[in-house]
């Protein structure tokens, strides 16, 4: 059977050679923006949100008191980098000056938060994740040898005085850009993740990859002056209300809407849904349980929709009609609660858009790609702007409008060795992409 929709995968996502210090020829980088400030939800349940954030680790583990850098934080690379890994460090650092108003600069030496970009598999030898941080080393050779100090253990922490931050070496552009902004942020502050937020890259669910005004409110509030390292929670619980009041002043009317806690069962579903090493059996009935649990416990649109999406990726390879009714229900989800400006819709739009394109639903297709394509740059998400791209390629071929299809092609080009780290990926989704219109036209 043909594929109806492509599937927002990053297993197109090769291994980039990272080792140049040079930026491809014609390859696309996002430039610094300016973002809004400030957070319309009520700054009650943003203090709940921060003292979760705050005190706790992604493992579930408490944490006893209240840490930060309390001195200026200077940022550098203990090796060579790419050059435009340079680039959006620089932009990052400028909007986390800016907008979180944290006294921090990129320098050469005497860094108190250490960037080592590393070989990717020895990396993954030592801890098997994207990327990763620890206190209290300057380098992954430290860390190696150090690894099981007490030192290194977050819990043991009474402020924060160095940082390592690890990135692999084979991992795409964007993925590095990705690591830098959710790690050098949690190097910051907030060591947590939490699956209710909508507005945030401290989410699993890995729609937000950038650093949104929620974070950098959250960044703000915690290097405020009303707070110190060694705080408990109950201290800095006290404190958050008046900061949150000066620092954000549309939250202070806005009415609570508190989230229900994300229970145990319902993440260890998700994982174990996510996991390809588990038979297709199991994840489905992981992810049927998380859909489940979401809608019966008020989980609300985003860990719903976050659920119905990963079951329809699980159906996708094994019963289209399945996956295709989960992929429209979560788009329509989405669209409903967010908008159809908002980047979860603008995920689950790549599927919407394979669908009308396959059922030569053109004005459909069209209308859904162009508020995702608008969010897809907004957010910085290339991996999803190139995957949108190559859809209105198809699209223009298919109605016709071949200049627009011509231009959406050298999008993807440019776009594709940011997102890839290659040029073949980018190749290889227009032709998936292409199909889409062939088959329809059959």
């Amino acid at each position: 059977m043909t594929r109806l929709f492509i599937i927002l995968a990053l297993a197109l996502a090769g291994c980039a050679n990272v080792s140049s210090p040079r930026t491809p020829a014609g390859m696309q980088s996002f430039a610094a923006q300016n973002y809004s400030r400030g957070v319309a939800r009520s700054n009650v349940d943003i203090a709940a949100d921060i003292i979760d954030l705050s005190f706790a680790l992604e493992n579930g583990q408490r944490l006893p008191v209240f840490t930060r850098f309390e001195t200026p934080v200077r940022v550098g690379f203990v090796n060579s980098a790419p050059r435009v890994l340079r680039q959006d460090l620089q932009n990052l650092i400028a909007r986390i000056r800016n907008e979180a108003g944290i006294d921090i600069a990129a320098v050469s030496t005497g860094a108190n938060i250490n960037i080592d970009i590393v070989n990717g598999n020895q990396m993954r030898g030592v801890e098997n994740k994207v990327c990763f941080i620890a206190p209290n080393v300057e380098s992954f050779a430290q860390y190696r040898k150090r690894r099981s100090d007490p030192a290194l253990r977050w819990e043991n922490q009474t402020t924060r005085n160095q940082v390592l931050i690890v990135i692999p070496d084979d991992a795409t552009p964007q993925v590095m850009r990705d690591c830098l902004h959710e790690e050098l942020a949690q190097a910051l502050g907030p060591l947590n993740d939490l699956y209710h937020l909508s507005d945030s890259v401290f989410n699993d669910d890995d729609f937000h990859l950038i650093l949104t005004p929620f974070d950098m409110l959250v960044l703000r509030a915690l290097y405020s002056d009303e707070l110190q390292s060694g705080m408990t929670l109950p201290q800095v619980a006290a404190r958050l209300p008046n900061i949150l009041a000066a620092l954000n002043p549309r939250g202070r009317s806005a009415m609570s809407n508190p989230r229900p806690a994300t229970s145990q069962s319902w993440a260890n579903d998700i994982r174990t849904a996510q996991n390809p090493n588990n038979d297709l059996a199991r994840r489905l009935r992981s992810a049927n349980s998380a859909v489940n649990a979401s809608v019966s416990f008020g989980y609300g649109p985003t860990r719903q929709g976050f659920a119905q999406y990963l079951r329809a990726d699980i159906l996708a390879d094994h019963q289209q009609s399945g996956a295709a009714q989960g992929f429209a229900q979560t788009y329509d989800l989405f669209k409903s609660a967010f908008g159809q400006n908002d980047i979860h819709t603008a995920h689950a739009s790549v599927q919407m858009a394979s669908l009308a394109l396959s059922a030569q639903k053109y004005t459909l297709a069209d209308a859904v790609l162009t508020p995702a394509i608008a969010s897809a740059r907004r957010h910085e998400n290339a991996t999803l702007l190139v995957q949108l791209l190559a859809l209105r390629a198809s699209l223009g071929d298919a109605t016709g409008n071949f200049a627009a299809a011509r231009n959406a092609r050298a999008g993807v080009n440019a776009w594709g060795q940011y997102a890839f780290g290659n040029r073949t990926d980018a190749s290889n989704l227009l032709r998936l992409a292409a199909d889409l219109s062939k088959t329809a036209a059959q």
